[in-house]
């Protein structure tokens, strides 16, 4: 029996066994050449910490002809700035030579006095780098930059140091170092780094890591093998890991591997990555989800904002193929329709739970019934989630059967092809709202003719998208009556027609280059809806 090779969860910190990454390297040494500094972005589990640390070593082989110091922190052990300077000189004296930490210990005191670690890690930093360079690579620096007890002036010194001193940085985080930071100085930390994106391995470096990987006498993975773990793990590095170290065991443990091998090796991958992907998933927005959702069902038509793809494509979480955008993995994609589900289903269930209590204190007709879910399905819809339920027919008696909600509810893949495939005819949609603007209980002649005359302007500046902006003028028109329908309620709620506003002018943002007047009007729609709700 072999002992499996491949590390799970791990950093990798042998030299022969880390691959790949040659751009980010040459990115941050050709800045360090410089005493210039960069910020690596990759989302968990993408080798953040293994590249730091091989930096480490590399810097470590030349520290003595080079001059330069180079110290690897993890941020996640501080809890405070006295943990971060304390770290900071205990592996100072550890990676400097004899003379430098007899310095070390000589600054510790200042006329026999103790001060504060700050100071004294200031003394020290302006001291020891007369004669030499000092590399700081901070991996997990996002604990730092979410930690309250680091606000203040720390960045700003940590700027300073970068500025004026011999000092350089090189950290790890999920995002990039703005997306934390905030200053009113016109210099803020984050300006003095390049960005280094980690992404995904191409496939070239994800074969070169399986080869290297099953070097020394370890038995090796066929062709058909290889080309089944670039697919599943979608050559994300910890993924791609631990599908190799799956494989490995079913092949060299003690089982036999049978014509279905390829089947059981994905239960197993997928149940081992779960978790991961749950955490993937709770620290994504809305809009990330949304267009994660719409991804992994294969839709078609879908409006993509470019910030949104950035952020998903920086995360390793979607990627690239023959110009198209797909989830890096089918067993990611596939867990991701799972999910969106699920949380339809929830959504759905607390409508029965709610229509069931109230059943017991009133008698609701059909109409009424039908009002409320429809009522609450546009504030589910505008809260964000992924799938429009607009396709789900309530068939009521007089005697209002609440059971039957849940019972009509169809299985996701239809919910999904019915909606995703729909043509929503802008004209007619159009159309029902003029005339659902005519039966605004609370508004005078004056006020539906005054919306009924935007609305239309709203349509004949529509009517300028050009063919391939079909689909955005259907979610416009689809926005817009999700928005005067809830004006059109007895007691229409504010936050709801915020919500249907907001999501209204982010649909007409998407058109702004193309027809601006678009934006212009969807604006005074939904500001006049508000005035006009706010005074019934």
């Amino acid at each position: 029996m072999f002992i499996n090779p491949f590390t799970v969860g791990r950093p990798i910190r042998k030299d022969s066994l880390f691959v790949g990454r040659l751009n980010i390297k040459q990115t941050i040494f050709g800045a360090l050449s410089n005493l210039g500094s960069t910020c690596v972005v990759g989302e968990r589990r993408t080798g953040k910490t293994s590249l730091l640390l091989d930096i480490h070593r590399r810097i470590h082989a030349f520290r003595e002809s080079q001059s330069i110091i180079s110290i690897y922190m993890d941020c996640s052990d501080f809890s405070n700035i006295e943990d971060f300077w304390k770290d900071f000189i205990a592996n100072l004296k550890v990676e400097a030579s004899g003379q430098i930490t007899h310095q070390i210990d000589a600054l510790y005191l200042q006329n026999g006095v103790a001060v504060d670690i700050e100071s004294i890690a200031d003394r020290i930093l302006k001291t020891i780098t007369i004669t030499h360079s000092i590399v700081m690579l901070l991996d997990e620096f996002d604990y730092v930059l979410e930690n309250e007890a680091f606000a203040g002036n720390f960045l700003l010194r940590l700027r300073k140091y970068g500025s004026l001193h011999n000092v350089a940085y090189v950290t790890a985080s999920r995002q990039r170092l703005e997306t934390h930071y905030s200053s009113p100085t016109p210099s803020p930390f984050f300006n003095i780094f390049l960005v280094a994106i980690l992404g995904l391995f191409p496939e070239n470096e994800a074969r070169d890591l399986l080869n290297k990987t099953l070097e020394d006498g370890n038995p090796v993975f066929n062709e058909n093998e290889i080309v089944h773990l670039l697919q599943v793990s979608g050559c994300y590095p910890y993924f791609l890991q631990l599908a190799a170290s799956i494989l490995f065991t079913m092949k060299y443990g003690d089982e036999e591997i049978d014509t279905n091998w390829r089947e059981i090796h994905l239960t197993r991958f997928d149940a081992a990555s779960r978790q991961h992907f749950d955490y993937f998933w709770k620290k994504s927005s809305d809009e990330e989800k949304e267009l994660l959702g719409d991804l992994s069902s294969g839709e078609e038509n879908i409006i993509i904002q470019e910030e949104t793809v950035k952020l998903l494509m920086e995360r390793s979480l979607v990627k690239v193929h023959e110009s198209k955008l797909f989830p890096f993995s089918p067993v990611w994609s596939s867990w991701v329709l799972h999910q969106v589900e699920t949380e339809i289903k929830q959504s759905l269930g607390r409508d029965v739970e709610t229509l069931s209590e109230l059943s017991n204190t009133q008698q609701v007709n059909d109409d009424q019934l039908k009002e409320k879910v429809s009522n609450r399905k546009k504030q589910e819809e505008h809260r964000n989630m992924f799938i429009d339920i607009e396709k789900l027919i309530l068939q009521q008696s007089n005697q209002a059967n609440y059971t039957e909600v849940e019972a009509n509810m169809t299985d996701k893949k239809t919910i999904i092809k019915d909606i995703h495939g729909s043509i929503v005819n802008v004209e007619s949609l159009l159309e029902n709202v003029t005339q659902t603007i005519s039966a605004i209980p609370y508004a005078d002649s004056d006020e539906k003719d005054k919306l009924a005359e935007l609305v239309n302007q709203f349509k004949q500046a529509l009517k300028e998208l050009p063919p391939d902006k079909q689909t955005e003028a259907q979610k416009l028109s689809k926005r817009l009556e999700a928005l005067i329908n809830e004006a059109n309620d007895d007691e229409p709620e504010k936050d709801v027609i915020e919500a249907n506003g907001n999501s209204l002018l982010k649909a007409a943002k998407n058109v702004k280059n193309v027809v601006p007047t678009v934006l212009a009007i969807s604006k005074e729609i939904i500001t006049f809806i508000i005035r006009m709700a706010s005074n019934q």
